[in-house]
């Protein structure tokens, strides 16, 4: 399977920590009766299908989920697909690329899972809440290390100095937290801080664009929020408007 999803899609590699089976009666020999079985449809000359092969390749964050999942590729128009994923999977995809979970038994409908979304996009920011609140159906405790992680964040961004010190320190609580019930609180939180720093920071730039009329204070206040937001789509806009400012000598 790996060999021919190589070949398929040419991407690289797969990440260390997924071991691909064969089939579905394997994945269900590999589940062992207590992992969810995860499954990735794929196609050929899907872009998309081609792109997620890549960033799963090179996700540090997917190689320490990895085995808490049995894997299983299916390529579209193959037996696999044509017999068991369409009969077994195929009311609940609607392209490519999908991944979906089913229990260790191979089971679509098992009311353990029930509500777990089939993610439908190439973004591990969009798949892995997915397989960890999967992880979190087939063992209760969460990770320690990630709720750690999720109050170290939160801690950071309490102390950061700047906007995008604290944006930064908001983002890592949600990677590390989201798909957790027990990070739901911090995790929202931390979106709703990111979303009131641009919204902040969006302010500020029309504050300039309105009040400040010298062209030298003009470019220091853009320089100043560029330099705050540095890493984020103000920052970027700061920067833009920066570059346009002629300073007369």
């Amino acid at each position: 399977m790996r060999l021919l999803a190589l070949l398929l899609l040419a991407v690289p590699a797969y990440a260390d920590g997924i071991a691909w089976s064969k089939g579905i009666e394997e994945a269900k020999k590999a589940a062992a009766e207590k992992k969810p079985i995860a499954v990735v449809l794929v196609q050929k000359g899907c872009a998309h299908s081609a792109e997620l092969m890549t960033n799963m390749a090179k996700d540090e964050r997917l190689a320490s989920l990895a085995p808490s999942f049995a894997w299983l590729a299916v390529q579209v128009g193959t037996d696999e697909y044509k017999g068991w994923f369409v009969k077994t999977c195929g009311g609940n995809v609607e392209g490519t690329p999908s991944v979906l979970v089913l229990n260790p038994k191979g089971e679509n409908a098992d009311p353990a899972y029930a509500g777990l979304p089939v993610v439908s996009s190439p973004e591990m920011d969009d798949l892995l809440p997915m397989l960890r609140r999967a992880i979190e159906r087939s063992k209760p405790e969460e990770p320690a290390k990630d709720r750690e992680a999720v109050k170290a964040a939160m801690e950071k961004a309490a102390s950061a100095k700047t906007p995008a010190e604290r944006i930064a320190a908001w983002t890592a609580a949600i990677r590390a937290g989201d798909g957790w019930s027990a990070e739901e609180k911090a995790v929202g939180e931390a979106r709703a801080g990111i979303e009131k720093a641009l919204q902040e920071g969006s302010a500020e730039m029309l504050r300039i664009f309105r009040e400040v009329r010298d062209a030298a204070e003009q470019k220091a206040a853009f320089e100043k929020v560029r330099a705050d937001y540095a890493g984020t789509s103000v920052g970027e806009w700061a920067a833009e408007e920066a570059g346009k400012v002629k300073v007369k000598k």
